[in-house]
């Protein structure tokens, strides 16, 4: 049935804040904790075809598993915006650096099209949704 695959757990040792009986916030400086992770990797044995890809981590690769700083929401949007107006530069497009830019995945393999969609200039500050 599904769900039923149980994945082995992998020991993580990590900092964990936490409020003292007197009420102090402490951010410990060395790890104070276990975690217990498991990984979709471990899942790969079980596979009947599995298919494994190597590709560029700036172009394919922005995980998020925190909910702030470092591999958050705002760090994988952060590095697809960026993807994206690398993406824009190497056809030509004159793309300012604060420019929020997302290309729709159906035009992002086509440059003819992805350029014929976008606009010559894409200005600082605006945000644009290429489709």
């Amino acid at each position: 049935a599904s769900g039923d695959i149980k994945l082995p757990y992998h020991r993580s040792e990590k900092k964990v804040a936490f409020i003292t009986e007197a009420g102090e916030a402490i951010v410990p400086e060395n790890a104070n904790a276990i975690k217990f992770e498991t990984f979709v990797f471990d899942a790969l044995s079980k596979a009947k075809n599995p298919l494994i890809l190597e590709t560029e981590r700036l172009e394919e690769f922005s995980p998020v598993k925190n909910k702030t700083g470092v591999d958050s929401l705002e760090s994988s949007q952060a590095d697809q915006i960026k993807r994206d107006q690398r993406r824009l530069s190497q056809l030509g497009i004159e793309v300012a650096a604060d420019s929020v830019v997302e290309i729709a995945p159906a035009l992002y393999i086509d440059d003819a099209k992805l350029k014929a969609a976008s606009p010559a200039v894409l200005s600082a500050g605006q945000s644009y949704y290429i489709s």
